[in-house]
């Protein structure tokens, strides 16, 4: 089976997103293959699920420190994009199962290029109470918690995913954490400071980075993780470009 492989580097936060769902309506229309595509923002950008409201985000505060504000395709909390590798999926037909099936299959290889650099990653085995933990103010983080198969490092969430179902399309896209300059949300969200101290804090514990533990080049990485999902996905890679 060939799957399409594009590395799109640094982009905005409207390009990224855009690009995205484009990919999407492409592979969903059968006019692309399947796609595993890696990218990175610039500037840093806080991107919301597509449920959030927009005033949630100190918007003011971010344009002043050159930080973007965009909506994802998919649904999820707010996620600060900075010291990070992000990756996107978009398959049609290949994969079938529910969205719970699919997206245990996407952490398996990301688990599996983890630990061929040294990183000894895990999917967390259990599911929260989500209708009772989007009723707390921490809530408006996505990495506050963690989902079912969503991925650990000695129980803390090193990387956030978000999945949505798209005209005939699926499309996973997450953060793999490099460095920690994501944990400065909190500083952009429009919650009262004691919330926001509170946020650190569970922040602090609840997350890690790839920095926090091993030192991987970049593009070793991703080597390892474009490995992984052709192991586990029995694909072979063509290299294509963005349209």
């Amino acid at each position: 089976m060939i799957w399409q492989f594009l590395d799109t580097g640094l982009h905005t936060g409207a390009y990224n997103m855009a690009l995205d769902e484009q990919l999407a309506r492409e592979v969903g229309a059968g006019t692309r293959p399947s796609v595993l595509r890696f990218f990175q923002w610039q500037p840093y950008c806080i991107s919301l699920g597509k449920h959030q409201r927009m005033d949630d985000i100190d918007t003011a505060r971010a344009q002043a420190e050159g930080i973007d504000v965009v909506y994802r395709p998919t649904g999820g909390r707010a996620i600060l994009h900075a010291e990070e590798l992000t990756y996107s999926v978009v398959f049609k037909n290949e994969i079938t199962g529910t969205v719970e099936e699919t997206y245990r299959l996407i952490s398996e290889a990301l688990v599996q290029g983890l630990r061929a650099v040294g990183v000894d990653a895990a999917m967390n085995p259990a599911q929260p109470n989500f209708r009772q933990w989007y009723t707390q103010p921490v809530s408006k983080l996505c990495f506050s918690s963690s989902a079912r198969h969503e991925i650990q490092v000695d129980g803390r969430k090193l990387v956030g995913s978000a999945q949505r179902r798209l005209s005939g399309a699926v499309l996973q896209h997450g953060s793999i954490l490099l460095g920690s300059f994501h944990r400065r949300l909190p500083e952009f969200l429009n919650v009262p400071e004691p919330a926001k101290i509170i946020m650190r804090q569970m922040m602090d514990e609840k997350t890690i980075e790839i920095g926090q533990i091993t030192s991987v080049n970049l593009e070793t990485l991703k080597t390892a993780i474009r490995q992984a999902f052709a192991e586990v996905f029995s694909i072979e890679f063509h290299e294509a470009e963005a349209p």
